[in-house]
């Protein structure tokens, strides 16, 4: 009896891990499950191991108080089911955050195999899934399942839906040694673009950031603003994605690792989806400001939380953030990438095997990690700054780069680069918040009303209901226009310049929904006239909030 059980236990687990092979457990987790199979599809062995059980089974039911026929059960009562039920192991599906159970019963019949698989709850459930029996079926199968307890499999079956990292092998890991050492791996990281390294810095850490101890988690979001030419961005976009699917490094490739390399937050729903990924590195668009809120307070909830030495990321893996509204700079370390730099495809892959050292060796480089942050102060300078240099200090040594440091060095570019960045950024908007102050700037863009709005105009007058007089832009389009067309900005600038308008006392939101050209509510921004002339004579009506 126990080698004709283990043999079936052994086919059932492989019918599992084949019909739940798409099934990934992680957003959706069904309540039950059933999957019919032809006999047809199994082989000799397994439907030999499977008939075999079932004449053990109809054994044991023969003895007791029912009627057996070939196909068919009965009872006293006279209660007649036309399937074979055959008693099977618990199915337990362990995922990162938690082990899901699920009771499973097989239903034999001439030429086919129904697996039925139903989620254990607190109460009991009488149905079956796959099949509809009626209330005194059920009842019938449930005292022929009693019977049959007593075959007892002890063991479940496990499905792994945990994501695992590659693991390399001692040669494995020195052949790929050797061939960096010998790819001069310096010369490769000053050739790269400057963001390129950066999201594969970054995608290191999202790869083994879930194996961090307590305290050394990134609490900043790193983002990029992309150009402003369609065409630079869409070439920026193809590479980073290329790059973001060559840095997975999980062993378990669905369809899902293999393109999902961009994710567009738009909801609260979306972000919650966003917080069960690990391990992947993903590019993640935030177009919308009640996204941004929501990922800046998250951001922000766990900065309150490392005061208390519980800090951790609020996201499940580490994404580069791109779009139009951005988490503000306190809360983010942003690279802008304002013109395409095409990556030569030796340099990348020499960076792939690079992250792919790295990613083997984790365990190493966590300790190195740690122990950089352990032995450094953050004091005056930002957070950010010190994580990505720690970070960049601890690939250095793995890769024994101790002399040349070809990631220390790139780190101290890249905070030279953002410095200036940040400086010419401030200008850009010091300029622009005097050009504003100037009437003609914008005089002959803004339209008496919403109504009235033509061809060549970006903005209308606004009066709500506190009386107060505004411009109104719409936020996803027309503002950025006006940023680009007459006050010499980029279009990616509108969320930090929003921030420097409210720093100034020049903007009271972000943003506020209010009716536009198409007379439906929506994001605009309201910028004040409180500042300029008065614009009584330019009104023609009054909008409602």
């Amino acid at each position: 009896m126990s080698t004709k059980k283990e043999e079936f236990w052994q086919v059932v687990r492989e019918l599992l891990e084949k019909k739940l092979e798409n099934q990934a457990f992680l957003f959706q987790i069904p309540d039950q499950m059933s999957e019919m199979i032809d006999l047809e599809e199994l082989t000799e062995e397994q439907e030999f191991a499977i008939k075999d059980f079932a004449k053990t089974v109809r054994k044991m039911i023969k003895k007791s108080d029912f009627r057996v026929k070939k196909w068919g059960i009965r009872d006293k009562s006279k209660t007649n089911i036309n399937v074979f039920p055959l008693p099977a192991p618990y199915l337990h599906v362990v995922t990162e955050t938690q082990t899901i159970r699920y009771e499973m019963v097989l239903f034999l019949q001439e030429n086919q195999l129904i697996l039925s698989l139903k989620r254990i709850k607190n109460e009991k459930s009488w149905g079956f899934a796959g099949i509809n029996f009626s209330a005194e079926e059920c009842k019938l199968i449930w005292k022929i399942l009693d019977v049959l307890a007593k075959i007892g499999f002890w063991e479940p079956i496990l499905l792994n839906r945990r994501l695992a990292l590659i693991s390399l092998s001692r040669q494995q890991q020195w052949t790929l040694e050797t061939a960096l050492w010998l790819q001069n791996v310096p010369a490769t990281i000053d050739r790269l673009p400057m963001p390129v390294v950066f999201c594969a810095v970054h995608a290191i850490l999202a790869a083994v950031m879930s194996e961090f101890p307590m305290g050394i988690k990134p609490l900043y979001y790193p983002a990029l603003r992309l150009s402003d030419n369609e065409a630079a961005e869409s070439l920026q976009l193809q590479t980073l994605r290329a790059l973001m699917r060559d840095l997975n490094f999980t062993t378990v490739k669905t369809c899902m690792t293999l393109w999902q390399t961009e994710f567009e937050v738009q909801d609260t729903q979306a972000i919650e989806v966003l917080r069960k990924i690990s391990h992947m590195p993903l590019l993640v668009r935030v177009e919308r400001d009640k996204v941004q809120r929501i990922l800046s307070l998250l951001m922000q909830h766990a900065r309150g939380d490392a005061f208390y030495g519980h800090s951790d990321y609020p996201l499940g893996t580490l994404p580069i953030l791109i779009g139009s509204t951005l988490p503000p700079d306190s809360l983010c370390f942003t690279l802008d990438w304002p013109a395409f730099e095409a990556p030569g495809s030796g340099d990348l892959a020499v960076l792939r095997d690079v992250a792919k050292v790295i990613v083997a060796q984790r365990e190493r480089f966590i300790r190195c990690f740690a122990r950089q942050l352990i032995n450094r102060t953050v004091g005056i300078e930002r957070y950010e700054k010190v994580y990505i240099s720690n970070a960049c200090a601890a690939i250095d040594e793995i890769l024994g780069s101790e002399t040349k440091r070809p990631f220390s060095h790139w780190a101290n570019g890249l905070f030279a680069q953002h410095e200036m960045q940040q400086t010419e950024q401030l200008e850009r908007f010091d300029r622009a918040v005097q050009l504003l102050r100037d009437r003609a700037c914008w005089d002959d863009v803004v339209a008496p009303s919403a109504k009235e709005m033509g061809a060549g105009s970006l903005a209308f007058w606004y009066k709500g209901k506190m009386e107060q007089h505004c411009i109104a832009f719409e936020l996803k389009d027309s503002f950025p226009r006006f940023l680009e067309s007459r006050l010499g900005m980029r279009r990616a600038d509108s969320e930090e310049f929003r921030s420097h308008l409210k720093t100034l006392g020049l903007l009271e939101k972000m943003s506020q929904n209010v009716r536009g050209q198409n007379g439906k509510s929506t994001a605009h921004v309201l910028l004040p006239v409180c500042i300029w002339e008065k614009p009584e004579e330019h009104m023609t009506e009054i909008c409602d909030l």
